[in-house]
């Protein structure tokens, strides 16, 4: 997985925030047995393609709302 910074972010503790989350889930992985860090990881992934579906179906919400109030994209 790659990870891109956000110029928006810059300055803030997000980023350090992502290190230790990545950094506490690794250990915890380690430590777990396979069928549980594999159940895991598929939790977590689970959890983020969702919210990456509701950030894409809010997106063209958003875009149709603008569409039929006539403004420009």
């Amino acid at each position: 997985m790659t990870t891109q910074r956000d110029d928006a972010h810059e300055g803030s503790a997000a980023p350090d925030a992502a290190a230790e989350l990545h950094r506490v889930l690794g250990s915890l992985i380690q430590h777990l047995q396979e069928p549980a860090a594999e159940q895991l990881l598929h939790a977590i992934r689970t959890e983020l393609d969702a919210r990456d579906a509701r950030a894409y179906a809010s997106g063209w919400q958003d875009a149709m709302e603008a569409t039929s109030a006539g403004r420009a994209l």
